[in-house]
């Protein structure tokens, strides 16, 4: 769990997970709380990620055949 959302305001969901699952969970003193956040936060990044390179896919390809057909820029002030 990042600490940006220990302090927001929290809301409870119900999940089902296999018995054996949090059985053994709680055997081992496991926070399925912290666990589920911390999964579904990554969870929520990745996805934002994709769509946002997604949305930005043809810009990358137009900087890339930019920098094939120009070189890349500032070139010139590199020093090695």
């Amino acid at each position: 769990m990042t600490h940006a959302h220990k302090n927001l305001k929290r809301q409870a969901v119900n999940v089902s997970l296999p018995a054996e699952l949090v059985h053994n969970a709680r055997r081992l003193s496991v926070n399925i709380s912290a666990v589920a956040e911390a999964a579904l936060a990554k969870t929520v990044q990745d996805v934002e990620f994709q769509a946002w390179s997604s949305a930005n896919k043809g810009g990358f390809e137009a900087l890339n055949e930019l920098i094939e057909h120009e070189g890349l820029p500032l070139k010139r002030l590199r020093l090695f």
